[in-house]
């Protein structure tokens, strides 16, 4: 069962266009549809495997199939909650995010965008092309995509990384170039994790380098 779907990658700076359009098939080509959803499978399981670990993951994909009823720590990191610490109150999103706004979902839509152009069709390789559209460069998507998520997943940089910081909008509005950590009532999945250690023995957080093209 996955935490997401199709119609989280519909809007915002996660659209991915056809994506929910079976009209827009090509003969011998798989659709929008069915290669969205093969990256989701594939990528959700990346990611949960990345900040969990194996046992974990199995233990959260059996949660996902009756998530209503399962363990109310599964319930809380993939809907999110509020909870207390040093009598300040945190919010944590969950996984699925905020009306969507999912971390999850801008870990699969990089992936996806990584993905080379060209399909496979029954004739041989082809190029995507929109005729009389403008084209333009994916590297600034991606990365405001790709820095979305990195807000959303971690929080502590190294030494050598730099902090970036995000506008409503998730566009990049800044950068912490002396990593001087903040205080936010929002967490990332990064202190949730650490903040909650004891419902998630033995979780391994795979931590994420910056980036500044498409991929890199």
């Amino acid at each position: 069962m996955p935490i997401t779907d199709s119609t989280y990658y519909e809007k915002g700076k996660k659209f991915i266009p056809n994506n929910n359009n079976q009209n827009t098939e090509i003969a011998g080509v798989p659709s929008a549809v069915s290669e969205l959803d093969y990256f989701i499978s594939k990528y959700e399981r990346e990611f949960t495997i990345g900040f969990l670990n194996i046992t974990l993951y199995n233990e959260l994909e059996s949660a996902l199939l009756d998530l209503p009823n399962a363990d109310i720590k599964w319930q809380n990191l993939v809907e999110g909650n509020e909870y207390v610490k040093d009598s300040v109150t945190y919010r944590f999103d969950g996984l699925r995010g905020f009306m969507q706004d999912s971390m999850v979902a801008f870990y699969v839509f990089c992936k996806y965008m990584e993905n080379d152009e060209s399909y496979y069709s029954t004739t041989g390789t082809i190029k995507s092309d929109a005729s009389g559209a403008n084209t333009f460069s994916p590297t600034t998507k991606y990365l405001d995509a790709w820095y979305i998520f990195l807000e959303k997943y971690q929080n502590e940089v190294g030494v050598n990384e730099h902090r970036y910081f995000t506008d409503c909008y998730g566009n990049v509005v800044g950068i912490d170039y002396y990593n001087q950590q903040t205080k936010n009532v929002l967490v990332t999945l990064e202190t949730y994790m650490k903040d909650h250690e004891t419902d998630f023995v033995g979780y391994e957080f795979t931590r994420y380098n910056g980036a500044n093209s498409l991929g890199i």
